[in-house]
């Protein structure tokens, strides 16, 4: 439930940093939250390479606590990546003068 929230709040913040340079936020958004879960999800696969390597038993009881802090590890690098890409952005000119 934490991790929803934090995404809805990173979201919100980029979308008004965007909105203030003159662009759309979607693509943005739709990038930050694509980039936080499949860093999740790579994390989590990542950690779970390296804990069974470790260990070969190691997922037998199905949670593995090195597989879930690679797993966060690897949403913050995602939305850490993604929240540098659209602050990054330069604002658009007025083409109007």
């Amino acid at each position: 439930m934490l991790e929803i929230l934090l995404i809805i709040s990173i979201s919100n913040k980029i979308a008004a940093n965007l909105k203030a340079k003159g662009r759309s936020a979607t693509g943005y958004v739709i990038l930050f939250i694509f980039l936080w879960i499949a860093g999740e999800i790579l994390g989590a696969i990542a950690g779970a390479i390296i804990a069974i390597a470790l260990d070969p038993a190691a997922m037998d009881g199905g949670f593995n606590f090195l597989a879930y802090v690679f797993a966060l590890f690897g949403a913050a690098i995602g939305g850490t990546i993604a929240y540098v890409i659209a602050n990054s952005v330069p604002p658009l000119e007025d083409q109007r003068h």
